[in-house]
């Protein structure tokens, strides 16, 4: 197992120690909490996140911002769906069972889904930034082909810094930096937009700053008691302390969708549209496109439009005897469904 999963016993077994029976019912009630937790994080994780890749990905029209969100899930659902795994260890009170090779793929998946996650959001915060600080040129510079290629590259960027296996650049790379550039975007944004009211259309600014605010809570104290390993601190101390962080940093990959969920539904409006369509809104860059974007499962079919071409005759000229509404400018089939960015 990696080096964070190799954990000794919390507290010794009997057969090693004379310690007394309190001690191992401690150690039982840290496996049955553990794979409590965990089972959450499986279930509420592979089916928030395997909704939202379901609308991002299938349902809805393609923006810079549904191409972050849909990265996010996508790291968030490969970790949740490795989780029985650990679930199991946990239940068995063991070491891990599996063997050396699914073992890897664990301490794999664990810290490219912590790597990849924080640079999409660190990738997200600039976004916003530079959408607030240069608006003219992020809207002509920022465009659907440029965020793939992006996102790709945070996912690249994230393989090569998790095969990284030391504290101090887990902390410094995956931690402290992205935490610094993040503040500094969102320092800059306020000072930018607090004399501004806010209004429905802020809704993926909101979720984007409770997402990052989320992932650093979940994250820090993980990472501080990595730190604590090598401290002369009493080891139950930090073996207990690492075992509650690690559970709170799990439970980050399943509180995204509950999030979207919530303020979806917080800034929902009567005869809005159904939950989904709100949900929607929360991902677009523009608050319009979701009720644009809701496809026929949602029992809205707009049929096309036949529009006629009607030429003018000698009684429908300008005075300057140019025709009021020349036919070549004018379409032949239009949807009433079709959308100006489209």
């Amino acid at each position: 197992v990696g080096q964070d999963e190799r954990l000794p016993p919390l507290i010794p077994s009997p057969l090693n120690s004379s310690r007394s029976a309190p001690y191992t019912e401690a150690e039982e009630v840290m496996h049955v909490v553990a794979a409590v937790v965990y089972s959450l994080v499986f279930l509420l994780g592979t089916i928030g996140n395997g909704l939202i890749i379901w609308l991002t990905g299938f349902r809805m029209i393609r923006t810079v911002n549904t191409i972050w969100f849909l990265n996010l899930a996508i790291a968030d659902f490969i970790f949740a769906a490795l989780r029985p795994f650990a679930v199991v260890r946990e239940a068995l009170s063991s070491d891990w069972p599996f063997g050396s090779t699914m073992c890897k793929m664990n301490d794999f998946v664990k810290y490219l889904n912590m790597y990849a996650s924080v640079f999409i959001l660190t990738t997200i915060s600039i976004d916003r930034c530079m959408l607030v600080v240069h608006p003219v040129w992020s809207r002509n510079h920022r465009s659907i082909r440029m965020a793939s290629l992006v996102a790709l590259f945070t996912w690249v960027i994230a393989f090569f810094f998790m095969r990284l296996a030391t504290y101090i650049t887990r902390f410094t790379c995956g931690f402290l930096l992205p935490f610094g550039i993040i503040t500094t975007c969102y320092v800059i944004i306020y000072l930018r937009i607090k004399d501004k009211k806010w209004s429905r259309s802020n809704r993926p600014f909101i979720i984007i700053v409770v997402t990052i605010a989320a992932f650093f809570v979940c994250w820090m104290p993980y990472h501080i008691f990595n730190f604590l390993k090598t401290s002369s601190l009493p080891k139950a101390f930090v073996k207990v302390g690492y075992r509650i962080s690690s559970g709170l940093a799990y439970l980050n990959s399943c509180l995204n969708p509950i999030f979207y969920f919530f303020v979806g539904y917080s800034f929902r409006k009567v005869g809005e549209g159904s939950l989904l369509t709100s949900m929607k809104s929360v991902f677009m860059d523009d608050p319009n496109q979701a009720k644009l974007s809701i496809t026929s499962s949602e029992s809205i079919q707009l049929p096309l439009r036949k529009m006629t071409i009607t030429v003018a005759n000698n009684n429908d000229r300008h005075p300057s005897g140019s025709a009021l509404c020349p036919p070549q400018y004018m379409p032949v089939w239009t949807s009433a469904c079709a959308h100006p960015l489209a």
